[in-house]
C-alpha cells in the first residue's frame, strides 16, 4: 500500500485542515464586518457619490452594483453596494 505524502509544509493532513476551517470561521467575521460597514456607509452617502479619501486626490465612490437591474450575476454573493477607490 503506498505511503501517503505529507504536505509540503509538514504539517499533518488533520492539522492543515483544521486551520483552513478556522481560517475560514476567521474571514467570516471579516466579511460579516466588511458588510456592517458597508451598510452604515449607505446610509450616508448616495451611489455615485465622492468622498474625498485624500489630499493627493484619491476618492470613495459609492457604487450601486444593481442600479437599473433586476438580475445581477457574479461568482456568489453580490453586495447591493460597493466602494471603488479612483485616483485622479
Amino acid at each position: 500500500m503506498p505511503r501517503k505524502r505529507q504536505p509540503a509544509d509538514g504539517l499533518a493532513l488533520p492539522d492543515l485542515i483544521r486551520r483552513h476551517l478556522a481560517a475560514k470561521a476567521h474571514a467570516k467575521k471579516l466579511y460579516d464586518r466588511a458588510d456592517a460597514l458597508l451598510a452604515e456607509i449607505a446610509k450616508h452617502m448616495k451611489p455615485n457619490q465622492e468622498v474625498e479619501l485624500s489630499a493627493t486626490g484619491k476618492k470613495a465612490v459609492l457604487i450601486d452594483n444593481w442600479a437599473g437591474k433586476m438580475v445581477v450575476w457574479g461568482h456568489g454573493g453580490v453586495r447591493h453596494y460597493e466602494i471603488e477607490v479612483i485616483d485622479l
